[in-house]
């Protein structure tokens, strides 16, 4: 179970790569997305199998899931590709105006467990290739394929710090605050 103090360390990663992360250009993320839909179509009937054993989903809806999983890193890296070239925007005399995409710093995904690699790489890394590190608090359901997603990452070139994953945090850590 990750304590307080994992979660602060993985903060902490995540601030100190976020220096250099938002860096990085649009088509530089987007290459390590396209690097990892590579690795993970090679990986796929790995994924789905354990999927299969680890959701307890019908092979096909595993094998569904790991193809849509897929299609995220590619997607995500095409979109980051054509936001990160700005939009053109129309000025008026005397104004020079100007649209881009700016990255914000770290955040947090907690992804469900009923689509398990889908919806974790979907979640995880669409902030990611905008340039946000990102702490990944799976399913206690199914961090195994979560965590193969960390690996993927990291075996495509993701700095280490990007993504951080937290599994399982203790219930003492997670307040909910409804003043607003």
């Amino acid at each position: 179970m990750a304590t307080k103090e994992h979660i602060d360390q993985a903060m902490e990663a995540a601030k100190e790569a976020f220096k250099s992360w938002k860096k990085w250009t649009a088509e530089e993320r987007a290459e390590v997305m396209f690097k990892a839909a590579a690795i993970a179509r090679r990986q796929k009937h790995e994924i789905s199998a354990l999927m299969s054993y680890e959701a307890n989903k019908p092979w096909g809806q595993s094998d569904a899931d790991t193809a849509e999983g897929i299609d995220f890193l590619e997607y995500y890296g095409r979109q980051m590709i054509r936001l990160g070239q700005g939009k053109e925007i129309n000025d008026r005399p005397g104004e020079n105006n100007t649209y881009f995409y700016q990255p914000l710093g770290p955040g947090v995904t907690i992804p469900p467990w009923n689509f398990a690699f889908a919806i974790v790489t979907g979640t995880t890394v669409g902030p990611i290739v905008a340039g946000n590190p990102v702490l990944m608090k799976p399913s206690e359901n199914t961090p195994v394929i979560a965590y193969k997603v960390v690996e993927i990452l990291e075996e495509a070139g993701l700095p280490k710090g990007v993504l951080n994953f937290v599994p399982v945090i203790q219930p003492e850590i997670v307040t909910i605050s409804l003043d607003h």
